[in-house]
């Protein structure tokens, strides 16, 4: 089986050409997930363990006399100094993954359309697996994000608010009473005081309308 690293190249080769062929920009950030469900196609681990369980069920069926067969059932020395992954390893990792057990991968087997529908159930349970896994993954990162929102406002009356501290016209969100967010948020406040007190000459002469959109990592 292909290492770690080749998988991540060839992940990141497929999704950079299926994000030119559905025409995604960087700046939409679309994660990779969507992509793929917009494009309808599994990830590349996937079509690699697809193979790998197809070629398993090849060698099974073969005669006992065949050299692939010989080397899958051989029990090796192994280094003792360090146990390094064998194919057989990334083998028996891939049945694990997909949820078969290897028992049933051969008695299956000998029945290539059973076989074939074992294999297609089991990638489609990894997939599955893998999809929810890195939704939760992302949900959980954007969560550790602090969201600061201030409603549209001519930035001159935002910057005397913020000098006169009259928080009244500024609304921020995700910030509990006594808590490290309300720290930082005071911080970045004496931030934006220090910053838009010194454009409120250029303001009063052309004012616009802008939107501020501030996010924080704890």
């Amino acid at each position: 089986m292909p290492s770690y690293r080749h998988i991540k190249k060839l992940t990141n080769f497929h999704m950079v050409c299926l994000r030119k062929i559905l025409n995604i920009r960087w700046i939409e950030k679309v994660p990779d997930t969507e992509v793929q469900e917009r494009a309808g196609l599994p990830s590349i681990s996937a079509l690699v363990r697809k193979a790998q369980l197809r070629w398993i069920g090849h060698v099974v069926r073969t005669p006992e006399s065949r050299m692939p067969k010989k080397k899958l059932y051989l029990e090796l020395k192994r280094h003792p100094e360090g146990q390094l992954k064998r194919f057989k390893d990334n083998l028996n990792a891939s049945l694990k993954a997909c949820s078969i057990p290897l028992y049933i991968c051969e008695v299956l087997a000998a029945d290539r359309s059973n076989y074939r529908l074992l294999t297609h159930m089991g990638v489609t349970y990894y997939e599955t697996c893998r999809v929810t896994s890195a939704k939760e993954k992302r949900a959980l990162r954007k969560s550790k994000f602090i969201h600061l929102y201030i409603y549209p406002t001519r930035m001159s009356q935002m910057s005397k608010d913020i000098s006169s501290s009259n928080w009244n016209r500024l609304s921020f969100t995700d910030a509990p009473k006594g808590s490290i967010a309300e720290v930082v948020l005071s911080s970045l406040f004496l931030f934006l005081r220090f910053v838009l007190s010194s454009s409120i000459s250029m303001d009063n002469q052309e004012e616009k309308e802008e939107y501020v959109f501030v996010t924080l990592r704890l």
